[in-house]
């Protein structure tokens, strides 16, 4: 597509040309984080029997009835059941049975008396109060029920859904593989992290390297090659040519002037354009290409440009890459100052986030922090259309950054001083979602 398209335009595309692989069947421990490619649920009760929550005896409620410490309740003990074993018999009228904590209960018990409340010799259980069912029971299903959605098709695998899915003693799910990724840095100016003590006079440490694999390992990529790439079209397509990646991300060389090869080598390696550029600071240079499943983001060259353009583009379509439905996060905040707008074009603004008072403030961050410092900071991006900047008070866009936690604060007469422009008043909650 030609001519500068908004970031919602871009991101339509982008979904419309992500392909994931294929759904193939994984062993449980390596599908942790991969989408899971079916609907699951539980197949059977956790726990499929009663068993004891402590260590005990397990008993009959009805036999403690009449139970005091003027006339105390004593039972013949019979056995003993660990959680690694089962009952050799079922328990009768006025028996108990010693159990541990997880141990399965004898047929006929439907209470566990704890050890600190009754006395006990190797052949009798005595008891000064009555107990009550179902008391110290883990009934069947107590902790996950027949037919409680596990993962549904499209959802990640979090570390709680494995957990149930090896309580079922499910070993594997068919769930799509991640991708591999190609980070190029693409400049004769840069040196790798490894040769940083070359990096005098105009030679620069290819910081965006790290930025890049560090971003990807954060989105669930778990195979991503970064390197140097000299600013040679020939040597920048035959890289883009060879590579077997799903997601191919260049920094640098994106803009419009002479030593700016990525788009001409992309195109040369088989890559079609998906969009050229974008009205949208400070990523208006990014590219977008497909070849096949693979597709190809060349973005700017500055960290601080790479940052909010993976954040904003390359991570919708990452998700879309891994099988994930969900997008990436996003919600309205109240702006605690006034945000720079921009004629033309949409504007990404780092902010650090605060809930205070049940409302989510965002402060624009710049200044004396420089684009790094923002970086290091940012809670998300603000996302404002072209036009008049907003004001501070009013509500506006977030795109949360993933594993980065709004700042928590309390009631204060700072808080209270200012404006709340919410609709009548009311908390703005963390949501997620594209609006």
């Amino acid at each position: 597509m030609n001519g500068r398209i908004s970031l919602e335009q871009a991101i339509a595309l982008l979904l419309d040309a992500a392909r994931p692989a294929t759904p193939r069947p994984t062993p449980l421990p390596q599908a942790l984080d991969l989408a899971s490619a079916e609907d699951i649920a539980a197949d059977r009760d956790v726990p499929a029997q009663s068993r004891s929550a402590l260590d005990g005896v397990a008993l009959r409620a009805a036999d403690t009835r009449t139970a005091s410490a003027a006339a105390p309740a004593k039972l013949a003990l019979r056995g003993h059941v660990r959680p690694s074993t089962e009952p050799d018999q079922p328990l009768g009228p006025g028996e108990a049975c010693r159990v541990l904590t997880g141990a399965p209960l004898p047929q006929g018990a439907d209470a566990v008396a704890p050890d600190e409340e009754i006395s006990r010799d190797a052949e009798t259980v005595t008891l000064t109060a009555p107990v009550a069912e179902g008391r110290g029971v883990r009934l069947p299903g107590s902790e996950l029920a027949r037919g409680t959605p596990i993962v549904s098709r499209g959802q990640a695998v979090t570390p709680a859904a494995a957990s149930a899915l090896a309580s079922l003693g499910r070993a594997e799910i068919t769930a799509v593989p991640p991708p591999r990724a190609l980070v190029l840095a693409v400049g004769n100016e840069l040196v790798s992290l490894e040769e940083a003590g070359r990096a005098r006079g105009p030679l620069l440490v290819a910081d965006n390297l790290l930025l890049l694999r560090g971003l990807l390992r954060e989105s669930g990529v778990r195979d991503a090659d970064a390197r140097v790439c000299p600013n040679e079209p020939g040597i920048i397509a035959h890289a883009l040519a060879e590579t077997e990646a799903d997601l191919v991300l260049t920094t640098g060389g994106t803009g419009p002037g002479d030593r700016d090869f990525s788009l001409s080598a992309a195109t040369a390696a088989g890559f079609d354009p998906i969009f050229r550029g974008l009205a949208l600071h400070p990523a208006k240079s990014t590219l977008a290409l497909r070849r096949g499943r693979t597709m190809l983001f060349g973005l700017p060259g500055t960290p601080s440009a790479v940052f909010a353009a993976y954040h904003a583009l390359v991570l919708p379509a990452l998700l879309a890459l891994r099988g994930i439905t969900a997008p990436p996060a996003r919600t309205r905040a109240l702006l605690t100052a006034p945000l720079k707008g921009s004629d033309r074009a949409q504007r990404l603004t780092p902010c650090s986030l605060e809930l205070r008072d049940a409302r989510l403030l965002a402060t624009p961050l710049g200044g004396a922090s420089g684009p790094r410092g923002q970086m290091l900071l940012a809670h998300g991006l603000a996302v404002t259309p072209p036009g008049h900047g907003p004001t501070a008070g009013e509500l506006v866009e977030i795109l949360l950054l993933p594993g980065r936690q709004p700042e928590t604060g309390g009631s204060s007469s700072e808080s209270s001083s200012r404006p709340d422009h919410s609709p009548e008043g009311m908390s703005l909650p963390v949501g997620s979602g594209w609006k």
